[in-house]
């Protein structure tokens, strides 16, 4: 095998001596960039996700109570649901929530207040003779 005679040159090296300035002026962009305060922006809750907390009641039996109590109108069809307007009864959910205030009733009477034990009995009473209501309702218009 014969070599050609221009391969055994060395091949001529281009050095782009301008590649240096190119770096400088980067790294003296970035500098100036980390030294620029960043745009003042509204301080966020410790969590983006909770909404802040004067929002909720406080964390009550009597909340709970309310809650549950909220719920089994909403079932009964005394309240339209806040997600689309409708009023509707399901008298076996309703029936599940004023038994869910009974056993809180039962499991926390010997460390309620008597204001606690006198709203709990205060809803179940309502809510009873509401349910019987709304029962004798469905009856009626079957």
């Amino acid at each position: 095998m014969s070599q050609d005679p221009s391969s055994s040159e060395k091949p001529k090296l281009h050095i782009d001596e301008d590649w240096k300035t190119k770096v400088q002026a980067e790294k003296e962009a970035l500098k100036k960039e980390a030294e620029t305060p960043p745009p003042e922006t509204p301080e966020e809750p410790a969590s983006a996700h909770e909404p802040p907390p004067e929002k909720y009641p406080p964390a009550e039996l009597l909340s709970l109570v309310q809650m549950l109590l909220t719920q089994a109108l909403l079932t009964m069809g005394q309240m339209p649901n806040p997600m689309d307007g409708q009023t509707t009864v399901d008298l076996g959910a309703a029936k599940h929530f004023i038994d869910l205030i009974a056993v809180l009733e039962e499991k926390t009477k010997s460390d309620s207040t008597t204001r606690e034990k006198q709203a709990i009995s205060s809803v179940l009473h309502e809510l009873r003779m509401k349910f019987i209501e709304v029962q004798r309702s469905q009856k009626s218009s079957s």
